[in-house]
């Protein structure tokens, strides 16, 4: 789907819900770019579906939304893009000026999940990436 468009959340199966990814690191793939704005200040941000690779759990997503820096960009949000979407971008070796969302589509990497508990639910976050497998041990 081209960055820009809304996906229907209805397109989605049930194989999307992380809940049994446990913590650790996948290799992925980005299969999805959208754009969405959010709150009162319309700051664009930039929805990335991951779909896992190989193992035992491959094929789930999971979602992970970076504000862009466009425009004027509020001070709350500043902070978010470098510490999110900085480090997204080094590890896929995309440009941090004229980015280009619909070009990240395809791109293999790999996440670090994180599972939390958000509102009695557990909730895999990503939390971390890396261009190769960080679980090799380098000699």
């Amino acid at each position: 789907m081209p960055y820009g468009e809304s996906y229907d959340k209805d397109q989605y199966d049930g194989n999307d819900i992380p809940d049994a990814i446990p913590d650790g690191w996948y290799p992925v793939r980005i299969a999805d770019v959208t754009k969405e704005t959010v709150g009162e200040t319309d700051v664009p941000m930039a929805n990335v579906r991951f779909s896992i690779r190989g193992g035992d759990f491959e094929g789930q997503n999971i979602f992970r939304r970076f504000p862009l820096p466009i425009g004027d960009i509020p001070e709350g949000k500043k902070i978010q893009y470098q510490r999110f979407l900085v480090p997204f971008l080094e590890a896929i070796g995309a440009p941090k000026q004229g980015m280009k969302p619909d070009a990240w589509i395809g791109t293999e990497l790999w996440i670090r999940v994180k599972v939390e508990m958000f509102g009695g639910a557990k909730d895999a976050k990503v939390v971390e990436y890396s261009a190769e497998n960080p679980t090799k041990v380098k000699k």
